[in-house]
């Protein structure tokens, strides 16, 4: 997946926020590791992961819960999203 970074957070493990698809979305920065030279402006390929932090919930529940087959990320407080979709759910 291409984004577009439009502000690099100023240490790595801190905010940064990128675009895709024409929205803005607040992620934990790990873009910098192994890559120096990535600024602002920069279109980068990114892979975003799955981390479970509710424990009410599970990976197997999440992947099978979206039956109407939604894709979006809803922004849950900072850097955290729910997301619904991608190539990963069927």
């Amino acid at each position: 997946m291409k984004a577009k970074i439009l502000k690099i957070a100023e240490e790595e493990g801190l905010a940064t926020v990128v675009e895709i698809e024409g929205k803005s979305y607040e992620a934990m920065d790990c873009i910098g590791y192994g890559k120096a030279g990535v600024q602002n402006g920069d279109v980068i390929d990114i892979n975003f992961i799955i981390g479970v932090y509710d424990d009410d919930e599970n990976c197997e529940s999440i992947l099978n819960g979206n039956t109407e087959k939604l894709k979006k990320l809803i922004c849950t407080g900072g850097w955290s999203y729910r997301a619904y979709g991608g190539d990963y759910f069927h």
